[in-house]
């Protein structure tokens, strides 16, 4: 975590697509430009959240996805919330590829994008994270990091080259550690107001996944398999349920948001001993886990997490 939170720091408009001097130098006369990438269920509370909190530091110029509708709702939504159309791209590839064209032709409306807000299938996270941090955009990372140890080991060691180099900066998306309860709570520990914390236990329950998972995008998934969505009707399996895509299931996705407070409370784990089981047929990664865990404190915390009561299946 401490390597994460070396990478998190402010970040500062570019005054230049190419111009690596300016990756870390302020320039008070604009907002920085954010890129949405991925444009599912979570795009919207991501941009419901800057429209609310950033307006005055944080523009959303640009929104991509691979699916042209998800895109122009989005957009769409941007300009209901009072900002000017962002320019939408069906991929990273050829956004980039139309600001390289605009550089050219000397435009003075550049960069089209500081920096990156990743919101797709845990399986793109390395490449696209690359892709952003060779061009000198930031990158706010959905959580997962990634969905195996070898590709965030990969991503952290691209984006500590990236911040040493031009000072581009990556952040992992992981908003519990900002819950008002839990800043308050590691105030209160910190102040020692409520003593001693001897043990934590984090318990997280998905009642209606199938809902939630298959309105964030099934165009990533391993296509239709027999799946009911919430109404009965047929629908693809979505995206989370493929382990090579996810990279697991219930704990690396929603899980990690309750993992995340028992670390600022009792600080880092140092051991973990849990089961996992599938109640879920179409999940192929976990449905169930329970674990304890040992911090390095010599607290023990106990976990669980369960996907599986009103999920929906024919």
């Amino acid at each position: 975590m401490d390597r994460l939170a070396a990478l998190s720091r402010q970040l500062a408009p570019r005054s230049s697509a190419t111009d690596p001097s300016a990756a870390s130098t302020p320039t008070p006369a604009r907002r920085v430009r954010l890129a949405l990438m991925g444009c599912g269920q979570i795009s919207h509370a991501h941009l419901a959240g800057i429209q609310a909190l950033c307006g005055e530091v944080l523009e959303v110029s640009v929104v991509i996805d691979s699916v042209a509708a998800r895109a122009t709702e989005l957009a769409a939504l941007v300009v209901g919330g009072g900002g000017r159309a962002p320019l939408v791209f069906s991929s990273l590839d050829e956004a980039l590829a139309a600001e390289d064209v605009a550089a050219l032709e000397d435009s003075a409306d550049l960069p089209f994008f500081d920096a990156v807000d990743v919101m797709l299938p845990h399986q793109l996270h390395l490449p696209v994270t690359r892709l952003c941090l060779e061009r000198q955009k930031h990158v706010l990372l959905e959580k997962p990091l990634a969905p195996t140890l070898a590709e965030a080991e990969e991503i952290l060691q691209l984006a500590e080259a990236a911040a040493e180099r031009d000072g581009t900066v990556l952040m992992v998306a992981e908003n519990s550690q900002y819950w008002p309860e839990v800043q308050r709570g590691v105030e209160l520990i910190e102040s020692g107001a409520i003593g001693e914390v001897l043990s934590a236990k984090a318990c997280f329950n998905v009642r209606k996944a199938a809902a939630n998972y298959s309105q964030q995008g099934t165009n990533e998934g391993p296509g239709t398999g027999g799946f009911r969505g919430p109404d009965g009707e047929d629908a693809e399996v979505p995206w989370r349920y493929d382990l090579a895509v996810a990279g697991g299931g219930v704990v690396i996705d929603g899980g990690a948001h309750w993992l995340r407070p028992m670390r600022c409370f009792m600080g880092e784990i140092e051991r973990v001993v849990g089961v996992t089981a599938s109640l879920v047929p179409e999940m192929q990664g976990e449905s169930m886990a329970q674990a304890l865990l040992e911090f390095k404190s010599g607290r023990v915390g106990y976990f669980e997490a369960m996907a599986g009561e009103t999920l929906h299946l024919g």
